[in-house]
């Protein structure tokens, strides 16, 4: 896996603060899309990024998918050599459903 440039975006990227939080939540289905692609986050969350409260930036998001524990290795080292940023994890889980009566 190439690893690309160092560019503008990242130099953007927000960092939270204080402590590790560790925070659950649910995605939500868009009809539009025909997928469960919508996730909204918790106060929690919010406190650590208080950027994201303010109206006047807009946000956006860089999401790396890698395909191995390896490949994770090499970008955990890559982001220690090269920036100061801590990158957040994120994993999908299946919930189960309940049907309302």
């Amino acid at each position: 896996m190439k690893t690309p440039s160092k560019t503008q975006e990242e130099n953007n990227i927000i960092s939270p603060i204080q402590e590790i939080v560790e925070v659950s939540g649910d995605m939500y289905y868009c009809q539009g899309n025909r997928a469960w692609n919508t996730i909204r986050l918790k106060a929690d969350l919010l406190k650590k990024f208080p950027q994201l409260t303010k109206r006047e930036f807009k946000f956006g998001y860089k999401m790396i998918v890698p395909q191995s524990q390896e490949e994770i290795k090499k970008l955990m080292s890559k982001i220690q050599k090269d920036s100061d940023k801590i990158p957040v994890l994120l994993y999908f889980c299946k919930k189960e459903i309940h049907q309302q009566s």
